[in-house]
């Protein structure tokens, strides 16, 4: 998303996406989270896997006609990618905020000899899209089984089912939206817990 971000001219402090340093936070302290957390399974990666990534992505060619692109190999390491995060934070001066750790996280992270996508990268370089084609595919769902699976959707949007459909998932055997909660949810408003 990053790259993308860069792509639209969007990554710097006065961005219109305000929110920019809090979400590279949030995700700096994930990468920071999986790489620490030995005792699950699922882990991203540890600190032993410095495996290299290659990709190959389409630049722009300033050396040819106007509209022109080369191909060029964009190399990372995944297992790096808070350091990634940094480098760009570094790149824009985009301040890293809402973490009371932030400045510890960024401190442990390895920007050095990390390498950016190239300028004037018009594809992604992470390749990102094999990767939510591959989600979609083995943990999406499909409503008959032989259509395409999907991700997201309301099937589990409780403001959506009916009074009965409710009933029937509760733990209680009760509708957990009473009518006052209904009504305030037809009117827009929001509900919370105390």
């Amino acid at each position: 998303m990053l790259a993308r971000l860069e792509r639209l001219g969007l990554l710097s402090k006065t961005s219109e996406v305000q929110n920019l340093g809090l979400i590279m936070s949030l995700y700096m302290k994930i990468a920071a989270d999986q790489r620490n957390d030995i005792d699950w399974d699922g882990a991203l990666f540890d600190n032993k896997d410095k495996k290299t990534e290659s990709v190959e992505v389409i630049v722009s060619d300033p050396s040819g006609p106007d509209g022109a692109t080369k191909t060029a190999t964009y190399k990372f390491c995944i297992s790096n990618f808070d350091g990634i995060i940094c480098a760009y934070a570094n790149k824009y001066a985009i301040p890293l905020v809402g973490l009371d750790n932030i400045d510890e996280l960024a401190a442990g992270c390895e920007t050095d000899g990390v390498e950016l996508p190239p300028d004037g990268c018009k594809t992604d370089p992470f390749d990102c899209v094999s990767g939510f084609v591959w989600y979609r595919d083995n943990c999406g769902r499909s409503a008959s089984g032989r259509s395409k699976p999907k991700i997201g959707g309301d099937e589990y949007d409780i403001t959506t089912m009916s009074s009965a459909e409710r009933k029937a998932q509760s733990i209680t055997g009760r509708d957990p939206l009473t009518k006052r909660e209904l009504k305030m949810l037809k009117e827009g408003r929001i509900m919370q817990l105390a």
